[in-house]
């Protein structure tokens, strides 16, 4: 690892910065690709297609969506106790926050994010000597 002085680290935030800007440009390109592909297939039929260096498969994914309140009455409270999840989202729609918090706890990571800095207008420079001549 390089020797990190405050120059390097700017550096190396830089370049943090154009990559991550370049996978999420990468991410889009896929993405409406995919949708464009996937479509083409579905409308002839969802065969496989075979290009020169890739098979393309559609594959269909399946979610099983159970209503809370079912498995309960169907399987009791304990044991749907231990199977529930709750949507924070949806339980501060309801519920307010200091009665979440005393029956709740935080859990926290730690991630880095990275932005795009808007560029300075460039304006007259402030020099000593100007700052002597603007006071």
């Amino acid at each position: 690892m390089p020797r990190i002085t405050i120059a390097n680290l700017k550096a190396r935030t830089e370049e943090l910065g154009l990559l991550r800007e370049k996978i999420q440009d990468l991410r889009t390109s896929e993405r409406e690709l995919s949708e464009e592909v996937r479509l083409a297939m579905q409308a002839r039929g969802g065969k496989p297609l075979a290009s020169e260096h890739f098979l393309a498969n559609l594959a269909v994914k399946r979610s099983l969506y159970i209503d809370p309140a079912v498995f309960r009455k169907t399987f009791g409270p304990k044991l749907f106790g231990k199977c529930a999840r709750i949507d924070i989202k949806e339980a501060r729609r309801h519920v307010e926050a200091p009665r979440l918090l005393a029956i709740g706890e935080y859990s926290s990571t730690t991630s880095l994010t990275t932005a795009r800095r808007i560029a300075k207008v460039a304006g007259p420079a402030r020099t000593p000597a100007r700052r002597k001549e603007s006071a």
